[in-house]
């Protein structure tokens, strides 16, 4: 489908939407009432999600925290939108196996890459943030090596950026993640050829 039919087309609410992606072969979201397909993921980007999955389950242990992981596939329901988040955390009683879509995640993390900017990325961030759940939301930037928390401010909403070497503290739900922990592991440095002896 094409970017100006998607436009032109009505809009749909959520629960149509899901309705309608249910027995699709490809993966879609729903931004504001419009259907999006998903591109197909690179290595690269599951490695990442992969990574931060694991690092939020670290926390969660380590903590303590009656918290529980998830990693990509469930959907974030909002009013008038549905995204897959690469990974988030989700506090309180455990949900039902069956379940497949959450309306009260704490913490998203997104993976930034070559199909979502910095700068598209902020309509989700106002969705996820229209969730009173929603404490954090995790932009991890791959190629830059850093990430950028947003959270709740008593103003609206405030971003931080952090480096590799830098802890994360979120709290709630009271968890700390090394920054270094959230990226892909470094390339290893190339090894020059030893001497024959």
């Amino acid at each position: 489908m094409t970017i100006a039919a998607k436009i032109l087309q009505p809009t749909m609410d959520a629960a149509t939407f899901l309705d309608w992606v249910r027995d699709s072969q490809e993966r879609w979201e729903l931004d504001r009432g419009i259907p999006v397909e998903m591109q197909s993921e690179r290595a690269g980007h599951n490695r990442a999600k992969r990574r931060c999955a694991n690092a939020l389950e670290r926390a969660v242990t380590d903590a303590d925290a009656p918290c529980e992981v998830f990693a990509d596939g469930m959907d974030v329901v909002m009013d008038g939108s549905v995204y897959i988040p690469d990974a988030m955390l989700r506090c309180g009683d455990p949900v039902d196996d069956d379940v497949t879509r959450l309306s009260d995640p704490m913490v998203i993390v997104e993976i930034l890459s070559p199909s979502n900017s910095l700068i598209e990325m902020t309509t989700k961030i106002d969705g996820y943030f229209s969730l009173p759940s929603v404490a954090w939301v995790l932009l991890v930037n791959t190629t830059t090596r850093v990430v950028n928390s947003v959270a709740r401010g008593e103003d609206g909403l405030i971003l931080r950026r952090h480096e590799e070497e830098d802890t994360l503290r979120l709290d709630p739900p009271g968890i700390a993640l090394a920054v270094a922990d959230l990226l892909p592991l470094p390339p290893e440095p190339a090894q020059e050829n030893a001497p024959e002896a």
